[in-house]
């Protein structure tokens, strides 16, 4: 910001009779609130007015206040939600002073009390601002309702989750090492009337006396401190209020059994009165990494019925087909594939440099649950035709069963299966031609004899493909190597997306077999010289044409 404007900034705020001066790169204002005087302040960055200015609280003057809402831990205040408050850069003297004001209406509401609901619904952070001794913790589970959930301390944080099972299993995904040394706890979570609370917690016995007056479950609650009377356990408090729910947690250090008192029937309110002074007690900062809230307020929520897949070959299509179903909300998956990831599978794969020589099923289990650990992936390190001699009733654990190995023996199989109803879930086999001009993707939902209907009998070669002559675009490199189809990363992500879109419009919701063939950029089919089959000439760019095959 130049001087002039700084300057100019200064003069119509002390013309609104605010007490406003230049301080350095900073513009003071020293207000009279409700006969409490505050110094704010604005530390104008090089981006303004092209973003909204952060006004702070005095260190000296925040001593003055009661606890607010909308102030942040380093004093500033949260003026407007800048998702939805674009700011008028064409006139950055008038936003200045409506920052200003705003951040003087706030306080003054905060100091008469009538932004209480803001106050409920900013807990977390007056959390952080209040209780110093705090730790973070990751709560990993969708089912919150007042029950009993387990953590464990991982790398000075804690973990959450719905059984000790899934916080190990969490774990794992989290730092890939088992520590089976650690200790895993009880937690409870109790629900709280937000609209009933009036004050921020500092102990254990104000913890109690919170769930005493403003939740149904002080009895489970105080139960569970008895079961938990010489150990560290955990309340999580669900407080409902206006915009959702947040979640708190406490940990209370149990003050152990008390003399004069039966196992079990201790007076909880008199033990942690008298341990306040010796309790190691601390506040926990939740922060809900839960499959549902991160697809809630990362995504448009759950986009798809099918959270349980089996996928069978894990190369470039498959790989890709966890990305995609990753993306929609697919949270448990199967991975069938004998083969490691080899440096020339990099390109198109959906797992990078960094996983060569993994399994293939592992390298994806590896970068999927780093990216979201709520995942739950087994990996099945096999042949898929070993795999079906051993274990084959395990496919139909699963809500959709996608085969992305391009062969045509394990496709064969897979139908007759069907055919015997050994698996009775839905099969999309999904394979791609040269360049990836076209693709296509088979759904069998019930058995059939596709492959005399589909396929030649004596070359078995697919009669509905629509590069004619794809023996000619088969490569090989130098040395004793196995041939290769050329296509790219990118058209395979085309190619999976819109045939999932396509297809999840037919699986579980239309019956009978269909077959899809996606149309690339055929228009380009030329340059290589390739020969298309009539039946698709003139057909647009990216289409799907779609094919009732039963």
């Amino acid at each position: 910001m130049t001087e002039d404007l700084l300057n100019e900034i200064v003069e119509e705020l002390n013309k609104e009779k605010l007490l406003a001066e230049v301080n350095g790169e900073k513009i003071d204002v020293l207000v009279n609130i409700e006969d409490t005087e505050i110094l704010l302040y604005t530390e104008v960055s090089n981006l303004f007015p092209y973003e909204i200015p952060s006004i702070y609280i005095d260190e000296d003057s925040i001593k003055k206040l009661p606890t607010i809402p909308h102030m942040y831990t380093n004093g500033s205040i949260c003026l407007y939600d800048k998702g939805m408050v674009v700011p008028n850069f064409m006139e950055p003297v008038q936003l200045m002073k409506d920052c200003f004001y705003k951040a003087i209406s706030i306080i003054e509401k905060g100091i008469k009390n009538e932004n209480k609901l803001d106050f409920i619904t900013e807990l977390t952070e007056y959390w952080s601002v209040r209780k110093k001794t705090i730790l973070k913790g990751e709560l990993f589970s969708d089912q919150l309702d007042s029950g009993v959930q387990y953590w464990r301390f991982i790398d000075k944080q804690i973990i959450i989750a719905n059984t000790k099972e899934e916080v190990k299993r969490i774990e794992k995904n989290i730092i890939y090492t088992d520590t089976n040394n650690e200790k895993t706890y009880e937690a409870l979570c109790v629900n709280v009337n937000g609209d009933t609370m009036s004050s921020i917690p500092k102990n254990d016995y104000d913890i109690i006396q919170i769930i005493k007056a403003s939740s149904k479950d002080f009895l489970r609650y105080s139960s569970f401190l008895q079961r938990n009377i010489d150990k560290f356990a955990m309340i999580m408090l669900n407080i409902s209020c206006e915009n959702g729910n947040m979640i708190i947690g406490w940990v209370h250090d149990g003050p152990g059994k008390q003399n004069g008192f039966r196992k079990g029937h201790e007076n909880i309110e008199l033990a942690y009165l008298k341990n306040q002074k010796k309790s190691a007690s601390f506040g926990v900062e939740i922060v809900n990494c839960s499959q549902n809230r991160l697809f809630q307020r990362g995504s448009c929520g759950l986009n798809t019925d099918y959270k349980m897949i089996s996928i069978i070959g894990c190369g470039s299509i498959g790989s890709h087909v966890v990305e995609s179903m990753i993306s929609l909300g697919s949270s448990n998956f199967q991975l069938i594939d004998p083969d490691k990831l080899e440096i020339e599978n990099v390109a198109r794969h959906y797992c990078g440099y960094f996983t060569v020589g993994l399994s293939k099923v592992e390298a994806i289990k590896f970068v999927a649950t780093k990216r979201n650990p709520n995942l739950n992936i087994e990996c099945v390190n096999k042949d898929f035709h070993e795999f079906v001699n051993q274990e084959v009733a395990s496919l139909n654990n699963y809500n959709l069963i996608i085969d992305a190995t391009a062969e045509l023996s394990v496709e064969y199989r897979l139908n007759e299966l069907l055919k015997t109803q050994t698996i009775t879930k839905p099969v999309l086999s999904m394979w791609i031609e040269p360049y990836g001009i076209a693709g296509h993707a088979l759904l069998l939902q019930k058995g059939q004899n596709l492959f005399e209907e589909l396929f030649d009998k004596k070359t078995l070669e697919f009669n509905k493909r629509v590069v004619v002559n794809q023996e000619n675009y088969f490569k090989h490199e130098a040395g004793c190597q196995s041939s290769y189809i050329p296509y790219s990363g990118f058209e395979i992500q085309l190619f999976i997306n819109q045939v999932l879109k396509k297809g999840f419009e037919y699986i579980g919701k239309k019956t009978g077999n269909y077959l899809f063939t996606w149309i690339g950029e055929v228009s380009k089919a030329h340059q290589y010289n390739m020969s298309i089959n009539e039946d698709y000439i003139g057909q647009n760019d990216y289409s799907i044409i779609v094919r009732r095959v039963d």
